[in-house]
């Protein structure tokens, strides 16, 4: 793993906390949630400028379904951040309370969780389409490289039982609702140990990870077998 390497996975590790950390509102309070806010757009900003080759090599090649897709879910992502953070100025209590008011606060509001949750889920969809390459980069190894079995088998199963509790957990944390501005009035509820709080978004967003990412192997299985027709 170069330097480059080590310092974009470190920063998508340290999105990804942040990001966690954002969805528990009750666990941090507003202060920290806002300051916590403003760190992840600086490092959703550093995220881009270590990924820029990509943004400037949209406009070549050729669109396979996969990189379509991967597009469609790059922009849809960017989208939903930057709703998360213009919704976040004029509902602000602490970092930028001197600035009017400049939307309705409701609305506002309901944006504001609407774009969280959706980033939330996309980033998760990003990193199932990208998982093998993290994973290859991460364990620096080459794709062709296996793991022993039952190295592999308990990371199997373990993320089974994390995606199928993750379904669970999205229907209990009332994530869909939120996902169509159906219902957008609670961050997390605050009755719940910080535990299952823990618990329930890493599996949900386990649950999302896996589904895209073998959603992708049994798609390029398909596409073998058809050529070999």
């Amino acid at each position: 793993m170069n330097p480059k390497q080590a310092i974009r996975i470190g920063t998508d590790f340290a999105m990804f906390a942040v990001l966690f950390m954002l969805m528990g509102y009750s666990i941090t309070g507003n202060a920290i949630h806002e300051w916590m806010g403003i760190a992840l757009a600086v490092l959703f900003g550093i995220h881009i400028s270590l990924n820029f080759a990509w943004v400037k090599s949209i406009a070549k090649g050729r669109y396979t379904a996969k990189r379509t897709a991967g597009t469609v879910i790059n922009i849809l992502m960017f989208v939903a951040t930057i709703v998360t953070i213009v919704s976040a100025i004029p509902i602000s209590g602490t970092v930028f309370r001197f600035i009017p008011a400049f939307a309705d606060g409701m609305t506002m509001y309901r944006l504001h969780v609407l774009g969280a949750n959706w980033m939330y889920v996309l980033i998760a969809i990003h990193l199932g389409m990208q998982w093998s390459r993290f994973l290859n980069t991460l364990l620096n190894r080459q794709a062709t490289d296996r793991q022993p079995t039952i190295v592999w088998k308990i990371l199997c199963i373990s993320v089974i039982i994390f995606a199928a509790y993750g379904i669970f957990a999205l229907i209990n944390r009332g994530i869909l609702p939120k996902l169509i501005m159906y219902y957008s009035f609670d961050m997390w509820r605050g009755d719940t140990a910080f535990l299952m709080f823990f618990v329930d978004y890493i599996s949900i967003f386990i649950l999302f990870v896996a589904v895209t990412h073998y959603i992708l192997i049994l798609s390029s299985k398909k596409r073998t077998t058809i050529s070999d027709i």
